[in-house]
């Protein structure tokens, strides 16, 4: 498969994921509460992406360097945690179409 192939898959894949992850995040938010939610999906994010990164490339030691970057560079990690708090509310108060939709269309703003 050529690269480009396997970065449509992978985002059509990880579109998926974003269904299924807008409604385990509400029900776990629900359960254990807005924040708790929140940090518990962040927290198993950043232990698999280690992970990832170490049977990658057997070494963390890229991430000096990229903590070492330019801040508004590391904005990544903040909007992930904003996306993730957004879906956790959102999810079960509007849906997971109706979330999806919202974000896309706010994506598609800027």
């Amino acid at each position: 498969m050529s690269p480009t192939g396997l970065a449509a898959l992978l985002a059509a894949v990880a579109g998926l994921g974003g269904a299924v992850q807008i409604a385990v995040q509400g029900r776990l938010g629900e359960r254990v509460g807005t924040l708790e939610a929140l940090a518990t999906a962040s927290l198993i994010g950043a232990g698999v992406a280690v992970v990832v990164l170490l049977a990658a490339r057997r070494s963390v030691g890229g991430l000096g360097e990229a903590f070492a970057a330019p801040k508004w560079m590391l904005l990544g990690g903040v909007m992930s945690a904003l996306i993730i708090l957004a879906i956790t509310v959102a999810g079960p108060r509007i849906g997971i179409v109706a979330t999806t939709a919202t974000l896309i269309a706010a994506q598609f703003t800027l």
